[in-house]
């Protein structure tokens, strides 16, 4: 049995290699990885996977500033949990993956997760030049996964430096290919607000505050994968309140949309910026689903959908009927694969539950693409 004051959780997979397509609602095998001393919902982000099948589970927050990763292999089994943390602030996301690695940004530091060892290291912790501390204040969260080299986007100030830089960062070599000088010389005390990352067309988005003469600055910022500033968009300076929960998402080339930690939806297309109260549902996250984009969240008690067009306008929210069928299946018990340890075995789970969100697939977190219509998710 497990200690009264923690939680067994396991991965819920969706679907495997070995297995047919699932239907909607349906899933894959269970497979139980780790206690954690809480009570659901927990820390946790949704799991996320690379090419070869790995899964990796974070536990942690922005508040939250001990993270630790599990990674389940392909063939089976847990390694872990290795640190994956630096700095007094806490959990941002996963922000990126390739074959058999995924890279985590965490406090201050980004770090590389190998899957097929289940260690974590840090990318470029020091300045090569100067020695300095490094503090990665923002990170797109998408890898460019070329054949040549994997790189990423991120602004990165070192103790020394005045300002920060947008700089792209080849992680195979753990060096810097391009650094750009910050556009606003004047600026003091800059800070990230938010980033999100456009996978398709290969673009992040930096939410920014920073002060000049006294004043407060925000501004928006499209950045193409070379670090380049596409779009340089000045906000109405009230905005550098807002906290951001999760990262922004995009859909169809359309407006930035995230939610803040207090529910209010904040949307940024190429010349303005809007946030608004959702009035019809506790709203809990932006997901890009099927190439269209939802709100999520709870609907007196029942996991709801709230479809969004390119500019973030709502229409009314939908049951998300096979997050219910899942949620009703689950409550008759599951059989999981106690991975923990060898030998492996089948244990019985009776009082099943989502580990994380008020619901099943309801999360503030980006869902991961573990195959085509398929994805993972937590459960205690």
């Amino acid at each position: 049995m497990p200690h009264p004051n923690r939680a067994p959780l396991g991965a819920m997979l969706l679907l495997t290699a070995c297995q047919a397509p699932l239907l909607p609602g349906e899933w894959g095998p269970f497979r139980y990885f780790a206690n954690i001393r809480s009570e659901a919902p927990m820390r946790l982000l949704p799991p996320v996977s690379d090419r070869a099948g790995n899964v990796y589970v974070a536990p942690g927050s922005e508040s939250y500033t001990d993270t630790q990763v599990w990674v389940g292999h392909l063939d089976g089994g847990w390694s872990g949990p290795c640190q994956a943390h630096r700095g007094t602030t806490g959990l941002h996301g996963f922000v990126g993956r390739s074959h058999h690695k995924t890279w985590l940004w965490a406090g201050n530091g980004l770090f590389e997760i190998d899957g097929d060892s289940g260690t974590c290291s840090e990318v470029m912790q020091t300045d090569p030049v100067t020695g300095s501390e490094l503090f990665w204040l923002g990170v797109m969260p998408h890898v460019v996964d070329r054949p040549s080299r994997e790189t990423i986007v991120g602004l990165v100030q070192g103790t020394v430096d005045l300002l920060p830089s947008l700089v792209v960062v080849d992680l195979d070599r753990h060096m810097w290919t391009d650094i750009g000088t910050f556009p606003a010389l004047d600026a003091e005390d800059v800070y990230v607000l938010g980033v999100g990352a456009d996978v398709v067309r290969h673009e992040g988005f930096f939410l920014l505050t920073w002060t000049a003469a006294g004043e407060t600055v925000v501004e928006a910022w499209v950045v193409d994968q070379d670090g380049e500033i596409d779009l340089r968009l000045g906000l109405d300076p009230s905005l550098a309140t807002l906290s951001i929960d999760g990262f922004f998402q995009r859909w169809d080339g359309g407006s930035w949309l995230a939610l803040t930690t207090d529910g209010q939806l904040v949307a940024v297309d190429e010349s303005t910026a809007t946030v608004s109260t959702v009035d019809s549902f506790a709203p809990a996250g932006v997901q890009i689903l099927d190439g269209e984009s939802f709100l999520v969240g709870d609907g007196d008690g029942t996991p709801v959908v709230a479809p969004m067009d390119a500019s973030g306008n709502l229409d009314e929210p939908l049951v998300w009927d096979s997050a219910v069928e899942l949620e009703v299946a689950l409550s008759a018990g599951i059989r999981v694969k106690d991975e923990r340890s060898a030998p492996w075995r089948n244990v019985q789970w009776d009082d099943v539950q989502s580990a994380l969100g008020s619901h099943t697939l309801v999360s503030s977190g980006a869902l991961d693409d573990y195959v085509e219509g398929a994805t993972g998710w937590l459960l205690a």
